[in-house]
């Protein structure tokens, strides 16, 4: 994950952020929950396995689902009823079960906690609203760390993030940090992000007000964050320590649910459009591109699904130039190689893979320059990469397995070569099934009973399902199963209905249907991880209750009616109480200073109109 670090800023420079706030480099996502994961069992009281002490991860995704929920998908879990502080006693339990189920989906331990939760995410995502979301999970990997300012690109492009803290105690004998736990919280605002030390807002699961009987009030917990680079238990890397806390607390990893995008080319402008169908509204833009020097090429989204690797045709030579779009930041910045005749780009696991006239080849771009790591025999028709394996489709029409350096390993020919033309195209299912695309039909594979003879086990007809005349221009089968062709320039998007094979497949007529892709280059955004089971399923990474518990910051203190809109029954509070002098406490009291007067007047009204938490 190397290459992360080379390309992501930790100056986050970025205009226009979501959301509407007091300062331009502020950035809030409003109305999202704070639930409580501490949770006991007394009389008619439901909790959770071991009070929850070690259900943050749970917790803080339902946050977020719920927030989904009632913008536009009721299906997530916990649908959209209110489970406020203010809530029915009964919904108390209601979202107790529903937390515990988020936990079951997750893998969660009442002790351990919750420490590979990607499938979770995506049967829950899938199941409330299916084709609609990734999944991105990051955490610490040798020498890159996650950064505040990755955080903050993810928010402020419409992801909504989770922030993971590992506490970190200091061994003096071995000069360097070492991990004895960690914590999940629910980003929901950053100040200052323009700045190198920008400090994070979130909801705690773990604060409660000490009563684990019942759900308290929201509240935001807050630091300044400060670049350390040090010893991480063995590796020297840069983490942003939140000073907040005495004990020494990092940013060590997040989770983000984006929205699922699709990048096209932008013909006759050069360059690519990012659209996204489905936005979490309000904030989550829907649209956003970039512009290239020549004519676009090639695309694929960034392993971190906050930026973009596209190629750009130079005119007269027709060969590749390679560039990497930011999204948030606006820039769009040469990586430093070009090739002949690119067909196909893929970024995984901190490398890029491309399809070079026949050739396939493979880059290392954690450094300043993309260094060659190696690069497979002529007569590659197409290649694809599945659990950091690189796979290949020859001309001869044979699958082919290739090590890490592009060599071949095994063979496989296809057992049905007569129905596939020279327009064949492969993709994996998310099963590691082989698809292989040719004309109007697709065709899944499984090894046989022999463990190395591939058959066929399902059928698509692109003609059957979406009632087109042409052949598939390009394909992408996504990691849900779901299957995305390009026919005559449109995209359109199909599901399998049955578990069983061969599938029924149904069109899905909302989605990516009618986009237009001018038969060029297109991607689908899909999720990613680096997680690493030797790594992040030891002790040191398990869940842990934190000791130390920051005092809650003010929310938006001119919106006095907390409705999360400052308007007309705001400035009334202040006139209703205009001249009290007395504690800071005072329901007019805006700015804390013991007096209501034309400050706290003058408060309401520079806020006036904006939404608050």
């Amino acid at each position: 994950m190397t290459s992360l670090n080379s390309r992501i800023l930790s100056v986050v420079c970025l205009a226009g952020a979501a959301g509407s706030v007091a300062n331009a480099d502020d950035y809030r996502r409003y109305f999202v929950p704070d639930y409580d994961q501490v949770r006991g069992e007394i009389f008619d009281v439901e909790g959770l396995p071991g009070n929850g002490v070690a259900y943050c991860s749970p917790t803080a995704a339902t946050n977020h689902f719920s927030y989904i929920a009632k913008r536009g998908f009721p299906q997530l879990v916990p649908g959209p009823d209110d489970y406020g502080p203010d809530a029915p006693s009964e919904n108390y339990n209601a979202l107790s079960n529903w937390i515990e189920l988020v936990g079951d989906q997750f893998g969660t331990d009442p002790v351990d906690g919750t420490q590979n939760s990607l499938a979770g995410y995506q049967a829950i995502l899938e199941n409330g609203a299916p084709g609609q979301f990734t999944i991105t999970r990051l955490y610490p990997n040798g020498t890159w760390a996650p950064r505040a300012s990755h955080l903050v690109l993810h928010a402020v492009t419409g992801g909504l993030v989770n922030m993971g803290i590992g506490w970190w105690s200091w061994n003096s004998d071995l000069q360097r940090f070492e991990r004895n736990g960690g914590h999940v919280v629910t980003l929901n605002g950053v100040d200052d992000y323009e700045t190198t030390s920008p400090t994070m807002r979130w909801r705690d699961p773990a604060s409660d007000e000490g009563n684990m009987f019942f759900q308290s009030d929201f509240s935001t917990s807050a630091s300044d964050t400060a670049a350390t680079t040090a010893n991480f238990d063995g590796d020297i890397r840069t983490q942003d320590r939140l000073t907040g806390y005495n004990s020494p607390a990092f940013i060590d990893g997040y989770f983000v649910i984006r929205p699922k995008f699709v990048i096209i080319p932008n013909f006759p402008n050069n360059g690519f459009d990012i659209v996204t169908p489905e936005p979490i509204v309000p904030d989550g833009p829907s649209f956003d591109s970039f512009s290239l020097p020549g004519q676009p090429g090639q695309v694929c989204p960034g392993e971190d699904l906050i930026s973009v690797l596209a190629t750009s045709v130079q005119p007269g030579s027709g060969d590749h130039e390679f560039f990497r779009f930011d999204i948030g930041l606006g820039t769009t910045t040469p990586v430093g190689l070009i090739l002949p005749g690119v067909q196909k780009v893929r970024e995984a696991g901190g490398r890029m893979t491309c399809l070079s006239n026949g050739q396939i080849q493979q880059f290392d771009l954690g450094g300043s320059a993309p260094e060659p790591l190696g690069s497979s025999a002529a007569g590659m028709q197409d290649f694809d990469i599945a659990n950091g394996q690189t796979t290949a489709l020859s001309v001869t029409l044979e699958y082919l397995v290739l090590s890490t350096f592009m060599a071949v390993e095994s063979r496989h020919p296809l057992p049905n070569p007569a129905a596939i033309g020279p327009d064949a195209r492969m993709d994996h299912g998310p099963d590691g099934t082989l698809w292989i695309f040719s004309g109007d039909k697709g065709y899944e594979y499984a090894f046989g009973s022999r463990g190395d003879n591939l058959e066929v086990i399902d059928t698509f007809d692109a003609s059957a399902v979406f009632g087109t005349t042409g052949d598939i221009e390009s394909v992408q089968v996504e990691q849900n199963g779901w299957i995305t062709a390009s026919i005559g320039g449109e995209l359109y998007s199909a599901y399998p209905t049955e578990e069983t094979r061969p599938h029924f497949w149904t069109w899905h007529g909302d989605r990516f249907n009618g986009i237009d892709t001018s038969s060029g280059s297109w991607a689908v955004s899909e999720s990613s991880t680096n997680f690493d089971a030797a790594v992040h399923t030891t002790p040191k990474w398990r869940d842990v209750l934190p000791t130390e518990f920051l005092p809650p910051v003010a929310e938006c203190p001119w919106d006095l009616d907390r409705d999360g809109l400052t308007t007309f029954a705001d400035l009334n509070i202040v006139l209703e109480n205009w001249g009290h002098v007395g504690f800071p406490e005072d329901p007019g009291d805006v700015n804390g200073d013991g007096l209501v007067n034309f400050d706290d007047l003058n408060e309401v009204l520079n806020h006036w109109g904006e939404r608050c938490e």
